[in-house]
């Protein structure tokens, strides 16, 4: 056998190019082929007015301008209108708005006002229904001298007379609170005066004796009684002349004070008092007998019969 020998192909080595002849080709290749340019975009105009009428009249005869033109100033004027108009619309708005915010803010400050015076308004509480005496003009006489013209003999037993005090014959005006303490010869403070609603002297025949008192009406009882208790060191002397109290035979040094004490089913508080002999002696005592009327007395009887007859009133 022949020897078989093994032949192995032979290959074709490939060119190779080097950097600067690559882009030598790419060049020649770019000069041959052109790069077209950008093509610009068409310009946008503007649409006017002015534009619609010279295409119109291009188009159309003198009447159809004159029609364009007539409505679009209808339009601007139309336009014009009914901007002036929100505006407008928007103001009264605001002002309503504004007028409704001062118009809240009066009726709260009036209730406001209303409720927290300076000076509350308080009714006038009547000290009940008494016979009274006829009018006495108080100018030019004396406590004393117009308990003189009442003896007994001229007044019903156990009835309560109001004394009619007036500041002169013609109006024949009641005397004031602070003048019908003068005229009895007590001075009260002006706390213990502004607690007082009225006041007027009554008299009544006990049986034998003439026996004066003083009823007052009040607004409010507690500030009233407040006034009362702070009173109570010096009311001995305050009503001392009104009772015919006689002070220079008790023994004011050792004196009690006023004690709290009930009758007739009424609070009542009672002054004691010692005289030179050593003899305890009722001497002065006020109570409240309703919810705004306050007597202020020397005797329990003229206390009971008062008493009764406001309980008859009501």
């Amino acid at each position: 056998m022949a020897d078989e020998t093994q032949q192995t192909p032979q290959t074709t080595p490939k060119p190779t190019l080097t950097l600067e002849e690559i882009e030598a080709g790419a060049k020649q290749i770019n000069a041959q082929v052109p790069i077209p340019e950008p093509v610009p975009e068409p310009a946008k105009f503007v649409r006017t007015y002015e534009d619609d009428m010279a295409r119109s009249m291009n188009v159309s005869d003198a009447k159809v301008v004159q029609e364009l033109l007539y409505n679009a100033r209808e339009r601007e004027t139309i336009e014009e209108i009914e901007t002036h108009n929100r505006k407008a619309k928007g103001w009264y708005v605001v002002g309503s708005i504004v007028l409704l915010l001062v118009a809240l803010a009066a009726v709260g400050y009036g209730i406001y006002h209303y409720t927290r015076l300076t000076v509350p308004v308080t009714e006038n509480v009547s000290v009940g229904v008494f016979a009274s005496t006829e009018p006495i003009v108080a100018s030019g006489t004396t406590l004393d001298s117009v308990l003189a013209t009442f003896p007994t003999e001229t007044l019903t037993e156990n009835k309560p007379y109001l004394l009619s005090l007036v500041t002169d014959s013609a109006s024949q005006t009641l005397l004031s609170n602070s003048a019908l303490f003068s005229f009895i010869g007590a001075t009260p403070t002006e706390p213990f005066l502004t607690a007082l609603s009225a006041v007027r002297i009554g008299v009544m025949n006990t049986g034998g004796v003439t026996a004066p008192f003083i009823i007052m009406s009040v607004p409010d009882m507690d500030v009233a009684l407040k006034e009362f208790l702070l009173a109570e060191p010096v009311m001995l002397a305050m009503f001392a002349k009104t009772f015919t109290i006689d002070t220079s035979t008790l023994e004011t040094e050792t004196a009690p004070a006023f004690m709290g004490e009930y009758r007739y089913n009424v609070p009542v508080r009672t002054l004691y008092t010692m005289d030179t002999s050593g003899v305890k002696n009722q001497t002065l005592q006020y109570a409240s007998l309703t919810n705004n009327i306050i007597i202020i007395t020397k005797d329990t009887a003229v206390l009971k019969s008062v008493y009764d007859t406001i309980l008859r009133q009501n």
